[in-house]
């Protein structure tokens, strides 16, 4: 009598693993597709700009998004890892009161940000700020204030998103995600050609914006979104989200404050040049860092809630198309990038090659961020919080350190390695719940080598077909 009903059941728990595996690969793939065609209409986007505005109009720009991306990711409460984790993540009743919290949130950051630029336009007025940096840029008080109304903008938009995410159904969030950027680029180029001046930059974030906000309440399935508040729900947000909150400050100062401190340093051209240069590092970073939020941290919050003893099997399975993809790109970049860059840029951008070969041994690095994610999942979201307490120490002690001794070659070094010792932490933090395994961290770094002998291999053949 036994035996049949172990045999269903082992039946039915095969099916249900298939099952989730599929529901896996196809979030994983739609996640892909759109990241990887993202990108392409964003350097597409980039090499169109980059021949109609001049470099100091990027640097400007990098620094309102920095501003912005600050402000927001302060005020960052973790609505969406609160949304993805909890039992209560399909009840109205708590999306309606997150997405609630969500709009009060973008107006503050709006309103916030006007009075930054109010501070910093009298700044400039006075002369209290260095003569010659990038914080002098004449336009950067007005288009702080323009852009950052993304922030109400964003703020609007349909909880949808989330709970796509939470189920791992991202075939529509593709889509409107590579409308909303098509959009924003058209705009951009339009007032680009017309104008040539920033207000193209500007104007494509706030459409891409509009875009995806106003798409989003009326293409995504689920519930409708209205104003409402239940004291419980916010308590059950505020509680799990206490320490995502946290992270996401820590996370925001150790991913934006090389911008901060390098625009004190170097001029508004110098600082478009890196802006260049970094967009094109976070080409794979931004790939990884979405595929981590959008897969993985669902993937493994359902593992941790219903098989805890199969979590680091589940992660170890994880880990590798991350690791892999991670140090090929790595190695790729270190080989090509000053080509890469003359190839893509004009005479005035050539600068941004070598800062892009450095900045490519951050990629070695980057890939452990999905141990974020299992911290989270794990439900030890202050883990994640102590990794970027780490990396926020690093980098800025780092930065000026290596800039006084070497110049902007030295902070850029610094720049690619800050987050070396946050992974040391990990591997101490990883020890308490058998995460750890050396043996494959040694066996997957020759891929670093595979990488950068394929960019050799490419460049002996490009040289062949084409003088460089």
């Amino acid at each position: 009598m036994v035996m049949p009903s172990m045999s269903f059941s082992k039946r039915y728990s095969d099916l249900r693993t298939r099952f989730q595996g599929s529901r896996l690969f196809q979030a994983a793939a739609w996640s892909t597709f759109a990241l990887v065609l993202g990108q392409i209409i964003r350097i597409c986007g980039n090499l169109i700009m980059t021949r109609l505005l001049a470099p100091e109009m990027f640097g400007v720009m990098s620094m309102v998004l920095v501003i912005q991306i600050m402000l927001a990711l302060f005020s960052d409460i973790g609505v969406n890892t609160v949304i993805i984790q909890s039992h209560r993540g399909d009840d109205p009743v708590l999306l309606n009161t997150a997405w609630s919290m969500e709009a009060i949130r973008g107006g503050i950051i709006w309103l916030i940000c006007l009075c930054a630029a109010g501070g910093l336009l009298l700044a400039q007025q006075m002369d209290w700020l260095p003569e010659g940096s990038a914080w002098t840029a004449s336009d950067l008080p007005y288009a702080l204030a323009v852009t950052t109304f993304a922030a109400v903008i964003g703020g609007l938009q349909s909880t949808n998103m989330i709970t796509a995410s939470r189920n791992l159904q991202l075939e529509k969030v593709a889509i409107l995600e590579l409308m909303a950027q098509v959009g924003g680029l058209l705009c951009m180029i339009v007032i680009g050609l017309l104008t040539g001046s920033i207000w193209a930059l500007v104007a494509g974030a706030l459409v891409k914006s509009l875009i995806t906000s106003s798409v989003s309440h009326v293409w995504l399935p689920g519930i409708s979104n209205r104003f409402g508040w239940d004291w419980d729900s916010f308590h059950e947000i505020y509680r799990s989200g206490r320490w995502v909150l946290l992270s996401s400050v820590l996370f925001v100062l150790a991913s934006n404050i090389d911008r901060l401190l390098l625009a004190g340093f170097v001029s508004a051209s110098v600082l478009g040049l890196y802006a260049i240069a970094l967009n094109l590092a976070l080409m794979i970073n931004s790939i990884g860092q979405r595929l981590f939020s959008d897969v993985v941290l669902p993937a493994l919050s359902e593992v941790a809630r219903d098989d805890r003893e199969g979590f680091r099997k589940a992660l170890l399975r994880l880990r590798y198309p991350f690791d892999i993809g991670f140090l090929l790109a790595s190695g790729l970049i270190f080989a090509t990038g000053p080509v890469v860059v003359e190839l893509l840029y004009d005479d005035r951008y050539l600068d941004a090659g070598f800062m892009l070969q450095i900045l490519s041994i951050s990629l070695v690095f980057t890939r452990y961020g999905i141990f974020n994610m299992a911290y989270v999942a794990l439900g030890h979201a202050q883990l994640m919080a102590s990794v970027h307490v780490v990396k926020l120490v690093s980098i800025f002690a780092l930065l000026l350190l290596l800039y006084h001794m070497f110049g902007f070659t030295g902070a850029l070094i610094a720049i690619a390695i800050h987050a070396a010792p946050s992974v040391l932490f990990m591997f101490w933090a990883n020890h308490f719940h058998g995460l750890n395994d050396f043996k494959y961290e040694f066996l997957v770094l020759p891929v670093w080598v595979i990488g950068y002998g394929a960019g050799l291999a490419g460049l002996v053949a490009l040289r062949m077909l084409i003088p460089i």
